[in-house]
């Protein structure tokens, strides 16, 4: 834990707000401060009222609550720390702690790795079950058990709910 280089910028993680993740780094970013905030897609439920059903929405939220790393040098600490909802830079006796840039690689490398792996429009073979040999189109993903592939064989481009679990998908390219 050496103090921050003068002559480069350096990995830093950041206490801020928790629940104000991406707001915060909208902000840090307009103010020309480089960011990282590692998400993922969460499952939340909710309903509007009392007997009312439960709606399931999937969301984003920081992977690590309360924490994004900045990529900063010394002279913009102010810069930082002053901004709205940022609460500290993390430090151990009075040093910021330094991430080294493979650990923020690897970090992008997970969320990446763990990000829709159907988008829309994705051509797929569906390659097990009764529609095995079938090529199709990602239309909508529902998290990640449930895609509507449209079908273009002899189905004349109908839409079906294909189940991850019974049906494996694959990107098709061209």
């Amino acid at each position: 834990m050496a103090k921050l280089r003068e002559d480069l910028p350096s990995w830093v993680v950041v206490r801020v707000l928790c629940g104000k993740e991406i707001g915060i780094e909208a902000h840090l970013q307009r103010r020309a401060i480089t960011t990282f905030l590692p998400l993922q897609r969460v499952r939340r439920y909710w309903s509007d009222g009392p007997g009312r059903p439960k709606v399931e929405k999937i969301l984003q939220s920081a992977l690590f609550s309360g924490y994004l790393f900045a990529h900063i040098f010394p002279f913009e600490t102010h810069d930082l720390v002053t901004t709205p909802g940022v609460m500290e830079i993390v430090s151990l006796r009075g040093d910021h702690i330094e991430v080294e840039p493979a650990v923020i690689e690897a970090l992008k490398s997970h969320v990446e790795r763990s990000a829709d792996p159907m988008p829309r429009g994705a051509k797929v073979e569906i390659i097990d079950g009764p529609y095995a040999g079938w090529l199709g189109e990602i239309e909508r993903s529902s998290g990640e058990e449930r895609f509507m592939v449209l079908l273009n064989r002899i189905t004349n481009g109908q839409r079906w709910h294909v189940e991850a679990s019974r049906f494996d998908l694959r990107a098709v390219t061209a």
